[in-house]
């Protein structure tokens, strides 16, 4: 159970992690926003008196807005939109899908297999009512996954928006 709980805790700052950048290039390159297809309410524009005030609350409603999507949709729209894959590798795309989906079941079916995880991860051993664990070597390949994808994400941010040096920490 201790790995399930880290492993959560795990995928939640990969969330963050990726939420906190797209967030940070839309704020910063607000013409990023103008693919989007939403537009505003008489209303909703009256409410903002700055510009910087509106080009957050637009960044917010896309943030929420991709939160809800697939991951697979999500690594395509930074891919569409910045022009850069979070993937270090093709091959991790499916391990990706199978790691979020196999937290979510953690988080909401105390890690039992249901019907959307078998149809989004496809080919998989377990079946509908399994009760799924986190083995050390699992969660050390997780760990191993969303360890690259933050580093690939870091370096293609520099080179794709041209910043030639990254503060250390």
């Amino acid at each position: 159970m201790l790995l399930e709980m880290a492993l959560n805790y795990r995928v939640a700052v990969y969330d963050a992690y990726i939420n906190d950048i797209l967030e940070a290039i839309l704020i910063h390159i607000p013409e990023k926003l103008k693919s989007g297809k939403k537009t505003l309410t008489n209303q909703e524009a009256l409410e903002f008196s700055e510009a910087g005030t509106l080009i957050e609350y637009l960044t917010n409603q896309q943030m929420v807005e991709f939160g809800y999507e697939s991951v697979k949709d999500q690594v395509q729209w930074i891919f569409n939109n910045f022009g850069f894959s979070i993937l270090p590798r093709n091959t991790d795309l499916p391990k990706l899908v199978e790691l979020m989906e196999r937290q979510n079941l953690f988080v909401h079916a105390n890690g039992i297999v249901g019907a959307k995880y078998l149809k989004t991860v496809g080919s998989t051993p377990f079946k509908v009512g399994d009760r799924m664990d986190v083995t050390d070597l699992y969660w050390f390949e997780a760990d191993q996954l969303l360890t690259h994808i933050g580093m690939t994400v870091v370096t293609s941010v520099s080179a794709v928006f041209g910043l030639s040096a990254i503060p250390s920490t």
